[in-house]
Order: C-alpha cells, then structure tokens, then sequence
C-alpha cells in the first residue's frame, strides 16, 4: 500500500480502524490504540468521527460499526439491476438444488458475495454478502477468472498472488492456467475442498452478450454429500439451467 500523510493517511487510519471493529465485533478505544498502533487520543478521535458520521455507534464501552455502513453495503448490493435481479436467482438456485448458494462479484481482484441463500440452515460465515474471497480457491471465483481477458487475470494474479487455503488449492499459475481451460470447455468450475477443508463446490459465470463478466452463481455443501454423478454432473447443470433463465430475463426480457 502507498504511503500517503496529511487528510489521505487520516482517511487509511479511519477506514482501518472501522475495519478492526468488523473484525473484532466491537473494540475499546485502548484496543483500537493498541492494534492499529496509534496514540489513544488519535483512537478516540477517530471512533469519534466515525459515530458522528454514523459509520459506528457504541454499546457500552465498546465501538462498533453503525447503521451508514449497512445504508452503503446494500447500495452496492443493489446498485445495478443485474445484482438486483441475481438476489431472487440466488434464492431460486437454492431452492432447485437444496445446497446453499451465492452471487459473486469480482472487485479489486477479491471474489465478493453480494447475495446468499441456505433457507432455515444455518448461514456460513464466509459467504456472507460483503465477504471476500480469493478468485483462485473458490468455484466462483474460477468462474469469473475463466470469463476474463487474460491481461486481467494477470493483473489479479499479480496483485493477490495464489494463496494456499487448503492442501488441494492451485498455488501454480501454470496450473491455474490449466484449470481455468478446463472451466472455459465445460462452461463451469468445480472446487474440490480448494478453499476450505470438507466443502465443495460448483460455480458458473454469468457473460453479457458483449462478453462483459457480471458475476458468478455457485452452489456449496459438504464433500462427503455432494459426490459422484450429482457433484460432476446434475448440480453444473441445475447452475447453467440457472444462468441461461437469469440471462434471457436480464439481457433478452427487457
């Protein structure tokens, strides 16, 4: 990250400090000192902006993110009528398949979920909307990386590296460059316990006429559930059936 002093080294501390109190669920302003390192004046005046700002509020003694940030997250969830539209597509695909399910966005080089659906089961914790993954470990993120020119994919690359997640995660490029040929011959992505130890999954990517990457659909659940035919064949193609049904009501249905 470049360095910068004056109002844009204030704007870094602040969104680093709003970033902690995500992290940490709530912080005292001596935490936020001591693990951003700073004075607990600078702290204070920060947390003190930011509840001015509305960007976080106080329970207690501790800090945490306020009301403006959910006004800002589901501005950029809905901002576009192809995420709009992908919200009830998440849900049908869960619906259709019984396994949870998400729309992915490419950002800055990060895979983010924008939507996800799991019915009365418990949510998980890394797809929630707004989390961030690596493109390269999740079938989503394949997906999307298979879409894009490959001046992209270097870029991302470069930029994020290929992290290792799990003993299976592709950490080679020559071997992402392998894999990714193999999602653009089949049309979608598997994930085999890449990302996360036990999890599968399956993703596609949703291409404007154009060829424009809107995002991604992906169905995930436990490796030893989703096996054999139904991991390698029924579940690509209840994910392409999908995509087909959102891409002729978004680009044809106008």
């Amino acid at each position: 990250m470049t360095e910068t002093s004056g109002p844009l080294s204030s704007v870094r501390k602040a969104v680093g400090v709003l970033r902690a109190l995500k992290q940490n669920d709530g912080m005292r302003v001596s935490e936020v000192a001591s693990e951003l390192e700073m004075p607990m004046s600078t702290a204070h005046s920060h947390l003190s902006t930011l509840v001015d700002l509305e960007l976080a509020t106080t329970e207690g003694d501790q800090y945490v993110p306020g009301s403006a940030c959910l006004e800002f997250g589901e501005y950029v969830r809905f901002r576009r009528e192809s995420y709009r539209l992908a919200k009830s597509y998440t849900k049908q695909l869960f619906e259709e398949s019984g396994y949870r399910s998400v729309f992915m966005i490419e950002e800055h080089g990060h895979g983010l979920y924008l939507h996800s659906a799991s019915g009365n089961q418990p949510g998980w914790e890394h797809d929630r909307p707004g989390t961030k993954e690596p493109v390269h470990s999740v079938a989503a993120g394949k997906a999307i990386l298979s879409a894009l020119p490959d001046k992209r994919v270097d870029e991302i690359v470069e930029e994020r590296g290929l992290a290792e997640r799990t003993d299976n995660t592709i950490t080679d490029r020559a071997e992402l460059n392998a894999e990714l040929e193999k999602v653009r011959e089949r049309g979608y992505a598997l994930n085999e316990e890449e990302n996360i130890d036990g999890i599968r999954a399956v993703g596609a990517p949703v291409t404007s006429p154009d060829g424009r990457v809107v995002g991604s659909f992906s169905v995930a659940g436990a490796a030893n559930r989703m096996v054999g035919d139904e991991f390698r064949e029924e579940l690509p193609n209840t994910v392409l059936a999908l995509i087909n049904e959102y891409k002729l009501e978004f680009f044809i249905g106008d």
